[in-house]
């Protein structure tokens, strides 16, 4: 079947009558006409009863309008998907955070991450393991360190602040310190990584 031919008749079946069809489709009425018989005669088939007014689709017309449409709609669809074929982000990222910062900070930016790019999907690891890079257990990795290892590659996403909290008993009894190497005399409870700060400083790190 003549697909172009098939599309000439769902254009002037939507626009009413030749002239009018013509008119939208930058063709002479003369032309259209031409084709459309061409059509009727390929099919063996009447498609559209004339008048002087309008044009009344006959029972076989009215089925081939319909899967001209529906060929026509299927077309624009794929042309579609080819134009954003390449434009829309997509897959999987496999990303590691701290399990305090990853749950209490970066989960707001995890949701607006995913209302942006809704066709990425986002694998969170909450844990501290440095190693998940090294295995290739992830892609990227939010770790909260002094130092780049040699083996990665790292952006700095800004500065942590570290507080120092201490009972009223403990502060009225002991004094708040003012400078690192006064926690040295001080029962401790901190991190490793926030200990190995303080040894660093001469403190206990305990």
């Amino acid at each position: 079947m003549d697909q172009t031919a098939l599309s000439l008749l769902v254009d002037i079946i939507d626009a009413g009558n030749l002239s009018r069809a013509a008119s939208q489709l930058g063709m002479s009425r003369a032309n259209v006409s031409k084709r459309l018989n061409q059509f009727e005669r390929q099919l063996g088939a009447e498609l559209l009863r004339r008048s002087t007014r309008q044009l009344e689709p006959t029972e076989l017309g009215w089925q081939l309008y319909e899967h001209g449409r529906a060929i026509r709609h299927q077309v624009m669809a794929a042309q579609e998907a080819v134009q954003s074929l390449g434009k829309r982000l997509s897959g999987t990222v496999r990303l590691s955070v701290p399990s305090g910062f990853g749950q209490h900070t970066m989960s707001a930016w995890f949701l607006e991450f995913m209302s942006l790019y809704p066709a990425i999907t986002l694998n969170v690891v909450f844990d501290n393991d440095i190693e998940d890079l090294i295995k290739g257990s992830v892609d990227f990795a939010v770790r909260v360190m002094g130092e780049t290892p040699t083996h990665a590659v790292a952006h700095s996403l800004g500065d942590v602040e570290y507080v120092a909290c201490a009972t009223p008993s403990l502060a009225r009894d002991a004094g708040m310190p003012r400078t690192l190497d006064e926690f040295g005399d001080l029962p401790l409870i901190t991190s490793e990584l926030t200990g190995q700060k303080l040894l660093a400083a001469g403190g206990p790190g305990a």
